[in-house]
């Protein structure tokens, strides 16, 4: 059991990681409150849509993510 939450938080700081090298941190936070579900501001809305969704539909592009795994 112990080996799963091992594996568990691996994959977890994998993730902060590689978010980590796309983001930053405010635009994280706001990645992962909407991921989440919870509510955001007026203005964070507007920063959301404005700057990061963007990222995150080039990121979900399946060309670009073939792309990237060639190189």
């Amino acid at each position: 059991m112990q080996c799963n939450d091992v594996q568990s938080q691996k994959e977890h700081l994998g993730l902060e990681y590689a978010l980590s090298q796309v983001f930053p941190p405010k635009q994280r936070e706001l990645f992962l409150k909407k991921m989440r579900g919870e509510k955001l501001t007026k203005t964070e809305k507007e920063y959301y849509s404005r700057s990061v969704r963007k990222k995150v539909m080039a990121l979900a592009n399946e060309k670009l993510h073939q792309l990237a795994k060639s190189l």
